[in-house]
């Protein structure tokens, strides 16, 4: 027979054994539980995903029902493009780049430059219409794009820039052929002027830097094809700094077109032989008053002294910044 110490050892054991069954019941179901919850949370994913892609695969057949139908509407057109027909076609679907006079020009190259930010899109039209372009149409970057190599090589080469009949800025696109714009500075395309359209080397925004601007204003010096830089204020907007070197490295001016360049800049003009040059043009050119107003004070005074009507004194006098005193006193000299 078992002893109480038997017994209560058996008793003892019993209720271990009860609470390490207890302890394995409650830790299976809690991993259970657990891994049932990550299961759910799992699956609320997966269908968050399928009804994602469910969305998808909706908006891709919508999308692919437009796209057949685009593409049949598409071979109809396409159908349609010719060698006849492509230019008006290229002017309705894009905005031109430019608007450069096309007179004597061929169709494929006018269209190029004018339409020149869409110009891949419109190479490819031409070609799939038919039509004979050159190979090296595609590769001709207009000056306006120009990197500092070319321009530099521009500046080196500044004897060359000259433009038939005098068509500068325009109009000359017809003397600029696609060859000649191909090999810019290439003397086997052109015979004694690169006919370089001045209009697009003016806009590149290259020259509006310290670098360009001495250089610039250097050329307009020298008196030669660089005068052609002082319309540079027609096609970009310089910055203050840049457009001040420019005018305090001009000498007085040798030809109208320098002229109106600092005449139109005169509140920069700081030169003294240079403000006496642009001056005595002021002084007899219609609406010269209002640049003479933007003059040196010493120039104003000078101008009110040079009227021999007191009316005209007085009307000067109202536009200036004199103050009081120094108008009286200059009206004052009227009656000495």
């Amino acid at each position: 027979m078992k002893g109480a110490r038997d017994l209560q050892n058996d008793t003892e054991f019993n209720e271990k054994f009860e609470e390490l069954k207890n302890y394995l019941i409650e830790s299976a179901q809690s991993e259970t539980l657990n891994e049932i919850k990550r299961l759910s949370s799992e699956n609320r994913e997966l269908r968050k995903e399928i009804k994602k892609l469910s969305e998808q695969n909706d908006e891709l057949q919508k999308k692919n029902k437009t796209v057949v139908a685009n593409d049949k509407v598409t071979q109809i057109v396409t159908n349609q493009i010719s060698e006849e027909n492509v230019y008006r076609l290229i002017e309705s679907l894009f905005v031109k780049t430019f608007d450069e006079n096309t007179y004597e020009v061929p169709l494929f190259w006018s269209i190029y430059v004018n339409f020149y930010n869409n110009r891949k899109d419109v190479i490819s039209l031409l070609r799939f219409a038919g039509v004979k372009i050159p190979d090296e149409l595609e590769s001709i970057v207009l000056p306006h794009e120009w990197d500092e190599r070319l321009l530099d090589k521009f500046f080196d080469t500044m004897y060359s820039h000259y433009n038939c009949n005098g068509e500068t800025y325009e109009n000359n696109l017809r003397f600029w052929t696609c060859s000649m714009a191909a090999h810019p500075f290439d003397q086997k395309y052109f015979s004694c002027y690169d006919e370089i359209p001045w209009q697009f080397v003016l806009r590149n925004p290259l020259l509006n830097s310290q670098k360009y601007a001495v250089k610039i204003a250097e050329e307009i010096n020298k008196d030669g094809n660089g005068v052609y830089f002082s319309k540079i204020c027609h096609y970009q907007e310089l910055s203050p700094d840049v457009l001040q070197t420019i005018i305090s490295n001009l000498k007085a001016p040798q030809r109208p077109i320098i002229t109106d360049f600092l005449i139109d800049n005169i509140e920069l003009v700081t030169d003294k032989k240079v403000l006496n040059n642009l001056y005595s043009t002021l002084v007899d050119k219609y609406g010269g008053t209002k640049y003479i107003l933007q003059m040196p004070e010493e120039y104003q005074k000078k101008y009110v002294k040079s009227l021999d009507n007191p009316e005209k004194m007085i009307n000067f006098l109202n536009m200036t910044k004199f103050s009081k005193e120094k108008k009286m006193e200059l009206l004052g000299n009227i009656f000495e």
